[in-house]
């Protein structure tokens, strides 16, 4: 059987108090992430909604519109016929179209739940969730393209702050 060599005691001393400082250094720490986290952006603008382009408004909306009635109808519509003539050049048929349109709309209901999930658990938008799905639903990825970047500038605020914070 092989004895362990005992450790002097000043040595033990200097092992625990360095231990010690390393624990109270990681709950120092913890406490700032945490304390960065809460008053962080994040949290802070929890209403937060920015409203796109009022052109986004027009041609997302007006061309759903002209595909819905265009692939709907019997005929050529007589009030937007370039656009018919148009829409049955490129797509061939109207029942082509009446997927294209079923498609757009199934793509925005997508990217309004991931535009609600990104507001709810990634950013803290408590109070602005609704906007935002309603917002996307109706204009897609215009208004999803808005909040993605709103992210991306606030979980480059978070770093910096991490980052300064461990300099300190």
């Amino acid at each position: 059987m092989v004895k362990s060599k005992e450790i002097p005691k000043a040595k033990t001393k200097e092992i625990k108090m360095t231990v010690s400082q390393e624990m109270k250094r990681d709950e120092s720490n913890q406490r700032m992430e945490k304390a960065i986290h809460n008053n962080s952006s994040k949290n802070k603008y929890a209403g937060w909604f920015q409203c796109a382009h009022l052109v986004w408004w027009i041609l997302c909306i007006g061309g759903m519109i002209c595909t819905h009635v265009i692939a709907h109808a019997d005929g050529p519509v007589r009030h937007i016929l370039p656009l018919d003539i148009l829409a049955l050049k490129v797509f061939g048929t109207r029942d082509n179209l009446k997927v294209i349109f079923n498609l757009a709309c199934l793509a925005h209901v997508f990217e309004a739940q991931y535009a609600i999930y990104v507001c709810t658990f990634q950013l803290g938008l408590t109070d602005s969730w609704p906007l935002w799905g309603i917002q996307t639903v109706l204009l897609g990825y215009p208004s999803l393209s808005l909040l993605l970047k709103r992210r991306t500038e606030l979980d480059l605020i978070y770093a910096a702050k991490q980052a300064e914070n461990k300099q300190k």
